[in-house]
């Protein structure tokens, strides 16, 4: 999980980089993911018959999925990659409400707490004038927070899932969203497909076929809590990225917001091992 979300951390990289429109960027995010992962599992012969129930389950996760993927990326065009991965990361927050209420986990204490100065810190970070909601800076934190939503729904769905290898689960979504976003190809540059295929490479086999055989496999072995805590690595290497790669310099308030969000993740945890039994 540690690993993945460090991967997680350079995709909005990938995606500036590419230069496509975020519909396109998905498309071929899914196709060269999946192409990856089918090839795994033919090597690894790890391929199983599935019930109609797990492929339902995977098929919706992925769904959510690739629409969290074209929220994301379309909030890149309107906020730095640091603004929109921190209101973003509202989905572990998300995440520990929608299990509690779906799926019967217990609600870790304090919770509402954490969210409050969670969402302050997102409102600091974001720089946002309330008076002005035409403006194009209020389109990133909003997709953003679409795409939380999103992610931390796909989280749940492939939760249900049991003793499916993750490459095959991912396989399936990737396949499923290419065929979805298949329209996207409609009058792509063969030119610019070329320019640009190194970064896509990148996308597909580092941050979506490498990057998930590591996440799905986290998901279905840890607590939606601890998937919750190691979510935060994401946002912080996003910032260093965003400082050391673009020069986005983050001013007094927005600083004084990230640290909300962290005082708000590091509460949570607090709170969290208290309500741990103790061997």
């Amino acid at each position: 999980m540690v690993l993945s979300m460090l991967l997680s951390g350079t995709i909005g990289w990938a995606v500036t980089v590419s230069g496509h429109p975020p519909a396109t960027v998905v498309l071929f995010r899914c196709l060269i993911g999946a192409l990856a992962l089918a090839c795994w599992l033919l090597l690894r012969r790890q391929w199983q018959p599935l019930s109609r129930a797990a492929l339902g389950w995977i098929l919706l996760g992925g769904l959510a999925l690739s629409l969290n993927w074209l929220a994301l990326f379309s909030a890149y065009r309107y906020s730095s990659l640091s603004v929109v991965t921190l209101v973003y990361h509202l989905q572990p927050l998300l995440l520990l409400i929608l299990a509690a209420r779906w799926q019967g986990e217990r609600l870790p204490a304090g919770i509402w707490g954490s969210l409050l100065l969670a969402l302050s810190g997102v409102l600091l970070t974001c720089d946002l004038n309330p008076g002005d909601w035409q403006h194009t800076q209020w389109q990133g934190p909003l997709l953003a927070a679409l795409a939380a939503l999103l992610y931390a729904l796909a989280t749940l769905l492939i939760r249900q899932v049991k003793q499916v290898p993750p490459a095959q689960i991912a396989t399936l979504q990737l396949g499923f969203s290419g065929v979805m976003f298949l329209p996207a190809a409609a009058g792509l540059s063969t030119m610019a497909l070329a320019a640009s295929l190194p970064v896509l490479l990148i996308l597909g086999l580092v941050h979506t076929a490498g990057m998930y055989l590591l996440m799905y496999r986290a998901f279905q072995r840890l607590t939606a809590a601890e998937i919750a805590m190691l979510s935060y690595l994401y946002p912080v290497t996003t910032l260093l990225v965003d400082r050391q790669v673009f020069h986005v310099q983050l001013h007094t308030g927005q600083w004084l917001g990230v640290a909300l969000i962290l005082l708000a993740l590091l509460r949570q945890q607090q709170l969290q091992r208290k309500a741990r039994p103790q061997a």
